[in-house]
């Protein structure tokens, strides 16, 4: 087999693509946070750092309104494009340390992918002024699992590709680990949140090939653009190879494992 150029030159421009990576989350996922809500019904979805609405567009029919904000103006952009002026939700450029709301006024707070960069005290603090008494919150991640012949490709190539060109690339990791460490749950308890709990959940999510691509070199600097594209170019055709070898036809299906805190402001 030799080195692939077509259709991997233009994956560098896809790679910056939000939305071609990041996958909404599963059914089930929605199935374990809508748990402990009213009948599964929410009055109002809060959902800090919204990015392109992924969380709206998965919630979308188990809501009566539902505000998605996001420091990013671009992030605002696409997500209202995404929408295309639905009455029902509402996109706004804002930061989570300042929620407009009113008090006692939100169903369900989510906050995905995001957490890390909050100013964790005054984030928690405007969750817990807006949510009704009884009301929840959600905090998760999600991250690819690392026990997979898809993770064992993405470091083997990794580890080649930091060997050839002699630079340093961030190594596919488990996230649990560290994600354990943030004071999520000590956090929600300090303000006043109870019935705590952290899960993690597996689900999996179908790529095509070139999406998958995509979602192995984000991390490695692809999505910031911040690889050198003959290094990425390496990367991208010694992953399709891997592809090949291994005889995929229909695409490939990506475990993720999903990081779930939730709280409840008392009643």
């Amino acid at each position: 087999m030799g080195i692939v150029t077509k259709p991997w030159k233009s994956n560098h421009k896809r790679s910056k693509d939000y939305e071609l990576i990041r996958k909404g989350y599963s059914q089930r996922i929605v199935r374990e946070i809508l748990k402990g809500t009213s009948n599964h019904k929410l009055d109002h979805l809060l959902d800090l750092g919204t990015g392109t609405g992924q969380i709206p567009a998965c919630f979308y029919s188990f809501a009566k309104k539902i505000t998605g904000t996001d420091p990013q103006k671009e992030r605002i952009t696409q997500a209202n494009i995404r929408f295309n002026q639905k009455k029902k939700v509402t996109f706004r450029q804002e930061s989570a340390e300042k929620i407009k709301e009113k008090n006692n006024t939100i169903s369900l707070v989510t906050a995905a992918q995001c957490y890390q960069y909050f100013k964790k005290d005054k984030v928690i603090k405007e969750i817990h002024r807006v949510l009704h008494p009884g009301g929840k919150v959600c905090i998760l991640w999600k991250y690819p699992n690392q026990n997979t012949w898809q993770a064992n490709v993405a470091l083997r190539i990794a580890k080649k590709t930091i060997k050839k060109f002699r630079i340093t690339l961030p190594l596919p990791r488990d996230m649990e680990p560290q994600l354990k460490t943030l004071p999520v749950l000590s956090n929600l308890k300090k303000h006043g949140f109870e019935n705590l709990s952290y899960k993690k959940i597996t689900s999996k999510y179908h790529y095509s090939f070139l999406d998958w691509v995509s979602l192995m070199t984000w991390p490695m600097g692809a999505g910031t653009g911040t690889l050198d594209p003959k290094v990425l170019h390496f990367i991208e055709n010694e992953l399709y190879l891997a592809l090949q070898k291994k005889g995929f036809k229909n695409g490939i299906f990506e475990t993720y494992d999903h990081f779930l805190f939730q709280g409840y402001k008392k009643k």
